[in-house]
């Protein structure tokens, strides 16, 4: 059964895995296999660049921190999604609808509200905060290409970043790799070490000790909160509901006051 945590406040999990569920090598087998199917479609679009533009070396790299480079990440995206619906219930073993895809109880909508504030305010704030301290500012690079958008163009980027980016995320992130850390370690241990993760994940250039407290630590502490809503409520659709709402409070945010990207 599932590894327990000493912490029954955020351990209650409505998921229970049998004991032969997420074997190391078969975790490590499918990690590895979604590495390759998101790296893929990434290859195929430079090759189709260059095919269509020649070696247009510099407009590959503008290009690839446009539109264009949004379009292939979310197609990239989407692949691996397919990949891990299609061989979690066999790793997990249980069913998809076991492993959280149903509709979160109306009793649980309360602390899902609770988990977006506190994302939003834990991870915005705290953030900040750490950069004004750091004497460090760097928005985030997807914030970046956002704000230099217009008309549809950042229409279809919200699309992306407040839909496909978050349920990708939470595929691997919570639904994948949170799981199988608790059921081998425990709440806690699984949800730190699948946070890191995912802050780790968002690191950008200058890759400097003052970039990864400032991004990558906040969305690290903003990846426990997804860990503990998805525990309580034993719903996925809780955690993506989460994320998906922080994304779209952050494009608010910046769409009303441009000056906290800069």
């Amino acid at each position: 059964m599932e590894n327990s945590s000493p912490s029954p406040t955020l351990a209650v999990s409505r998921i229970v895995f049998p004991a032969n569920a997420f074997s190391v090598g078969s975790t490590i087998l499918i990690a590895l296999g979604s590495i390759v199917l998101f790296i893929v479609p990434v290859v195929l679009s430079v090759f189709v660049w260059f095919a269509a533009h020649g070696t247009d070396v510099a407009g590959l790299t503008r290009a690839m921190t446009g539109l264009y480079g949004i379009t292939v990440q979310s197609i990239a995206e989407l692949v691996v999604i397919a990949f891990l619906l299609l061989v979690l219930p066999g790793i997990a073993k249980v069913s998809l609808p076991e492993l959280g895809f149903r509709k979160p109880p109306q009793t649980e909508w309360g602390k899902i509200g609770v988990a977006i504030i506190a994302m939003f305010v834990l991870v915005t704030f705290l953030g900040s905060g750490i950069s004004n301290a750091l004497h460090f500012k760097t928005p985030e690079l997807a914030i970046s290409v956002f704000t230099h958008m217009q008309g549809w163009q950042k229409a279809l980027f919200a699309v992306f970043a407040v839909i496909v980016g978050p349920v990708w995320e939470e595929f691997v992130f919570r639904v994948f790799l949170f799981n199988a850390m608790r059921k081998w370690w425990g709440f806690w241990p699984g949800a730190i070490t699948s946070s890191l993760l995912f802050g780790l994940a968002h690191a950008q250039q200058p890759f400097t000790a003052a970039m990864l407290l400032s991004l990558s630590l906040p969305l690290a502490i903003g990846g426990i909160v997804l860990c503990w809503i998805y525990a309580r409520t034993g719903s996925a659709y809780a955690n993506m509901i989460t994320h998906a709402s922080f994304n779209l409070l952050s494009l608010i945010l910046i769409s009303v006051a441009p000056q906290l990207a800069k």
